[in-house]
């Protein structure tokens, strides 16, 4: 009776130790994947200047053919070379 006992509550723990287990996996997933989430945001912080430089670069450029254009275009009209 007593080694009944015994076994019983070794599967009791067995279980407790399974849940417990389980926990752990599952705090360890969430973990995982509030830093992907943060590499992903520090990662797209990272890029966004870097897109907004080259833009802001294309923009210029586009800026300044557009000025040097208007520039011919303004010199051409007033009989210029």
């Amino acid at each position: 009776n007593h080694l009944n006992e015994s076994y019983d509550l070794l599967e009791q723990d067995l279980a407790y130790l399974h849940e417990a287990i389980d926990e752990v996996n599952t705090i360890i997933k969430q973990q995982d994947q509030k830093l992907l989430s943060k590499t992903e945001h520090l990662q797209n912080k990272a890029q966004d200047p870097s897109h907004n430089t080259s833009s802001l670069i294309q923009k210029v450029m586009r800026s300044r053919y557009f000025a040097l254009a208007s520039g011919a275009l303004l010199g051409a009209s007033l009989g210029g070379p």
